[in-house]
């Protein structure tokens, strides 16, 4: 099975519910998945993160709603258990490493905006320890 599955964090914006102080219910995009298997797929590695209550993958709008406790879980934990995926290209954006908001959004997918592409890491934000961090995650990946 070919899954292209990429991740990303939507901004705090994208927060769609807090219940009680620790449940969270919150959107992420995927985009590259072609058919049910592949947003199965995604939706079972999410799950298994301890915390996630529900993951469920609208496959057609591109994003996934997850239910998780924050107590437990972190969004960069959801993108981390996308990394360990069986997806063939798994894409998490430097702005999620670097735990930016919407002021980093690369670009408005289908939109002509001036502000699309505008976006740029500084020297400072790239650091050793992160290239360690991506680097320990893609090798416990396998990747």
């Amino acid at each position: 099975m070919y899954c292209r599955a990429k991740m990303r964090q939507t901004e705090c914006s994208e927060i769609l519910e807090k219940g009680s102080k620790t449940e969270m219910k919150q959107r992420f995009n995927v985009t590259g998945m072609t058919c049910s298997a592949c947003s199965a797929r995604v939706e079972r590695v999410v799950e298994q993160v301890s915390g996630v209550r529900k993951a469920e993958v609208n496959l057609l709008a591109g994003r996934m709603d997850v239910d998780y406790d924050e107590t437990k879980t972190s969004p960069q934990a959801i993108i981390d258990a996308g990394m360990q995926s069986k997806a063939d290209l798994f894409v998490a954006q430097m702005q999620d490493y670097l735990h930016l908001g919407a002021e980093a959004r690369m670009n408005e997918p289908g939109t002509l905006k001036v502000e699309n592409w505008r976006w740029r890491a500084t020297r400072e934000q790239l650091t050793d320890a992160l290239a360690q961090q991506i680097a320990g995650l893609a090798a416990a990946a396998g990747r």
